[in-house]
């Protein structure tokens, strides 16, 4: 499936008409300029902001079939019980995900939108089937972020993980210390 690919019910919704009205966008600026800072309200567009413009409904299919696969990193994480080092872990690899995804091959983009496609097949049918088959698309597409995260992403994992626990032992110790 590809994000340019409207059915009805990708239909733009209230919400992204927003971004088509010009007092919006001045009232946006207007409230920007107020507070001196970039508000960020809503998904980060940056660079792609154009691209958003153009196709409202196809860069936000794109943004879920983001969310889902950082959402699927991060439950793998959750089912690896690190505790404390999740929240790092997390974070870390979030970025490195967006970088390893930003311009994927062409076979990976269409096993993504197919696994993404048949994630979403449970919001309209509850059947044992779309459950099955929605379970089968998490699995995959954790094997495509393991497949998709290099060696040295890996390394990069494993070095905040153990960062994170010495401050944290580094931490507990001090407060021990202070008990005396």
């Amino acid at each position: 499936m590809n994000p340019n690919d409207s059915t009805p019910q990708d239909q733009p919704s209230e919400r992204l008409n927003l971004f088509s009205d010009e007092a919006h966008w001045h009232e946006l600026l207007r409230i920007e300029e107020e507070c001196g800072c970039d508000i960020g309200a809503g998904r980060d567009w940056g660079t792609q902001m154009g691209m958003f413009m153009q196709d409202p409904v196809g860069m936000e299919r794109l943004a879920q079939l983001r969310d889902w696969m950082l959402s699927e990193f991060r439950l793998l994480l959750n089912e690896w019980e690190l505790g404390r080092i999740t929240d790092t872990l997390n974070a870390i690899g979030r970025q490195l995900l967006i970088e390893r995804f930003r311009q994927p091959p062409p076979e990976t983009q269409e096993l993504l939108w197919h696994l993404f496609e048949q994630s979403q097949a449970t919001r309209s049918d509850h059947s044992s089937g779309a459950i099955s088959r929605a379970n089968a698309a998490r699995t995959e597409v954790r094997a495509v972020i393991a497949r998709t995260l290099t060696s040295d992403d890996w390394q990069a994992l494993t070095q905040a993980a153990v960062g994170t626990l010495e401050q944290y032992l580094s931490t507990q110790q001090a407060e021990l210390n202070r008990e005396d």
